[in-house]
């Protein structure tokens, strides 16, 4: 299929276009990804001009993956050291969370822009937060957001609608 220049949008049938041989369009998919792909793990500037990084990702998502994410926060942290990250950056996994469909799992809410407001005008970073399922199925469940690598993990007893049913740890892999 042909393009078009000039007058109206270009027509173009992306399915016939060979990754692998992108011709023509190579540099713009190269400009394009450039803008998709921010993912340059150096926040040193950021973090530097005073900068606070709260990182919500559903493990539910179906178009991004959350190991993606994790790995990217991986790479903040060795690039800047765990202590100067864990200054500005936080990121949280929230089980169940997908990318906003019509019938999640979990529809997490949290008001992170007072929590940013206090941790950049009072010091205060996020302590113990907690997510609230605002889909009309979940009626009102809380869990709690744990701190990346830490997982809620259900006490096992209590309501399992209730963040406080719940603590943060670590998953290793011989856990059951």
């Amino acid at each position: 299929m042909s393009t078009t220049q000039g007058e109206g949008p270009p027509r173009f049938n992306s399915l016939d276009l060979d990754p692998l041989r992108p011709g023509q369009w190579l540099q713009r998919i190269s400009e394009l990804s450039a803008l998709q792909d921010a993912n340059n793990p150096d926040l040193r500037a950021f973090a530097k001009g005073g900068g606070r990084l709260l990182i919500l990702h559903g493990t539910a998502d179906e178009l991004v993956s959350h190991r993606s994410t994790a790995e990217y926060f991986e790479r903040v942290v060795k690039t800047m050291g765990r202590a100067a990250a864990e200054r500005f950056a936080r990121l949280y996994l929230i089980p169940g969370a997908n990318h906003g469909s019509l019938q999640p799992a979990f529809a997490p809410s949290w008001d992170s822009v007072t929590a940013l407001e206090e941790w950049n005008e009072h010091g205060k970073a996020p302590t113990h937060p907690v997510v609230t399922d605002v889909h009309a199925a979940g009626q009102g469940r809380t869990r709690p957001l744990c701190e990346y690598p830490a997982w809620p993990r259900y006490i096992g007893s209590g309501d399992p609608n209730a963040a406080a049913s719940f603590t943060c740890g670590i998953v290793t892999s011989d856990a059951k």
